[in-house]
């Protein structure tokens, strides 16, 4: 009697140390992202897919209200840029400048791979597939974000990064550099 209340006491402890295993990393991952892909409060959804982020979720709006401030400083930062300093050499330009748009450049492709795993409404359903958001965004918007967020800010910043070397002379050249400040 003893030994079997001892037994079922260690049975008990087993069962609940492989729940805890079971709930390891990969399943606190799961509902962190869930949590973060998930519609913000009050709204009546129940999302099927854990890992397509739903677009009123925490991490959908962040990444909307942090494109938005930073396409703000792209439409000042630009036009001053092809204006005033058209012809400053790379080597004579701020490096948190440069660093700061090779940022606001990664952010962009950050937010194009973002853009395939964010649930969609299409033709009044909320569409939840992989295969459907990717199909919907590319036949809608993505052509456009591709080609207004190339990175150019990274060549400059390999031009930036190369001054005072030697071999410098082929990626610094003016014309690559008035090419990238253009695009």
């Amino acid at each position: 009697s003893h030994t079997n209340r001892v037994r079922d006491v260690l049975e008990k402890k087993k069962e609940h140390r492989l729940r805890e295993l079971n709930q390891g990393w990969g399943s606190r991952l799961k509902k962190c992202v869930f949590y973060i892909f998930s519609p913000v409060q009050g709204e009546n959804f129940t999302p099927t897919n854990p890992w397509v982020a739903h677009p009123t979720s925490i991490a959908a709006s962040t990444i909307l209200i942090v494109s938005g401030l930073l396409l703000i400083y792209s439409a000042i930062q630009v036009p001053l840029d092809i204006g005033f300093y058209w012809n400053t050499e790379v080597c004579q330009t701020s490096p948190v400048l440069i660093k700061f748009n090779v940022f606001v450049d990664t952010f962009f492709v950050f937010e194009i791979m973002f853009n395939f795993i964010v649930g969609t409404w299409y033709k009044g359903a909320y569409q939840e597939k992989m295969l459907t958001i990717a199909w919907i965004y590319v036949k809608s918007r993505f052509f456009f974000d591709a080609i207004t967020s190339v990175p150019t800010s990274w060549i400059e910043l390999m031009a930036w990064q190369s001054c005072g070397k030697e071999d410098a002379t082929a990626i610094q050249s003016s014309a690559v550099s008035d090419a990238m400040r253009f695009l």
